[in-house]
C-alpha cells in the first residue's frame, strides 16, 4: 500500500469512523472490535466473502445497539 500507513485494526478501532474490509479472510472484524467502536461507526465489506464481519454475533448479542442494513 504505497503511500498509506498500514496498521492493525486493534490499534485504531476506538478512533475510526469507517471500517471497510476487502481481504477475503474470515473474522476480520470481530465482536470484540465492534464492542470497542465509536458510536455510529460504519462497517462494510467490499469483498466477495460474507465472513469477514462477524454479523452473527451482532444479531445474537443481547442489548446490542447495532443496526444491520
Amino acid at each position: 500500500m504505497d503511500g498509506f500507513r498500514v496498521v492493525k485494526l486493534n490499534e485504531v478501532i476506538r478512533n475510526v469512523d469507517i471500517v471497510i474490509t476487502a481481504t477475503g479472510n474470515k473474522n476480520v472484524v470481530t465482536r470484540e472490535h465492534m464492542d470497542k467502536m465509536k458510536n455510529g461507526c460504519v462497517v462494510c465489506n467490499m469483498g466477495h466473502s460474507n465472513t469477514e464481519i462477524d454479523v452473527v454475533s451482532t444479531v445474537q448479542s443481547k442489548g446490542s445497539s447495532s443496526e444491520l442494513l
